[in-house]
């Protein structure tokens, strides 16, 4: 096993692509802390489908833009593991508007999920991967970085994780510490069943293997990433889009 006794932080695992990462990552081997903000029973779920299988997990309710909560669930996993191998930055939400029509609301909601969101997670996770010198820090982003029409929000705060994947590796690497990203093309997920049908498929039409991207294939390449395979890896970022332009 892959991830044998690494304690594993997933953000957002109680979603679709979050609670396959949770998944794969304890059938590898890792304890696993289910973040999630809202959905305790879809969390819950996961843990248990984790645990009918031998595995290990806990969810743990933490809003990742405030940093108290942030604090406390690291706090709270330090206690009861010992220590964090690896944190999965996949918590980010989608609030679409052409520039025009877009509130400081929306555009505020989606920088702090998904940027400052990963930024809090990343400081205190970092802390015990600093003193034990060895961590993989793996970031969700997104194919909307090439500009999408009324993503202004999201295609920022997904092209500031990336410059962001990329800081963190120069400065942690001296601790051993990898940190990579994902840009995720259309997945099946909670996002894209509220897509426009003849919008999908437009977008699907897009990628060269004309279809959607499933969660496992994201959750086999957050895998790698987390992996001793990943050792000589950092501060890069693999597309999980299907080929698409």
């Amino acid at each position: 096993m892959r991830l044998k006794d690494k304690v594993a932080l997933i953000t957002g695992g109680s979603g679709v692509i979050g609670s396959e990462l949770a998944i794969r990552f304890a059938q590898e081997g890792a304890k696993v802390v289910i973040n999630y903000q809202k959905n305790a029973v879809k969390a819950e779920e996961v843990v248990r489908r984790i645990k009918e299988v031998g595995g290990e997990a806990i969810s743990w309710m933490a809003d990742v833009t405030n940093r108290d909560d942030v604090k406390k669930m690291c706090d709270a996993i330090i206690d009861q593991f010992g220590t964090i191998h690896i944190l999965v930055n996949n918590a980010g939400i989608a609030r679409d508007a052409l520039l025009y029509k877009m509130t400081e609301q929306q555009w505020d909601e989606v920088i702090d999920t998904t940027l400052k969101g990963s930024f809090n997670c990343s400081q205190f996770a970092s802390i015990p991967m600093v003193k034990q010198k060895y961590g993989r820090i793996i970031n969700i982003a997104s194919g909307a970085i090439k500009g999408q029409p009324g993503q202004a929000n999201y295609a920022a705060a997904k092209s500031g994780l990336i410059g962001f994947t990329k800081t963190l590796a120069f400065e942690l690497a001296r601790y051993n510490i990898i940190v990579n990203c994902l840009a995720l093309g259309v997945i099946e997920s909670e996002m894209t069943q509220h897509i426009a049908p003849d919008m999908k498929q437009a977008m699907i039409e897009r990628t060269a293997l004309k279809r959607l991207g499933k969660p496992t294939e994201i959750a086999n390449a957050a895998l790698f990433f987390a992996s001793e395979e990943c050792s000589y890896i950092t501060g890069q970022v693999i597309e999980v889009r299907g080929g698409a332009r």
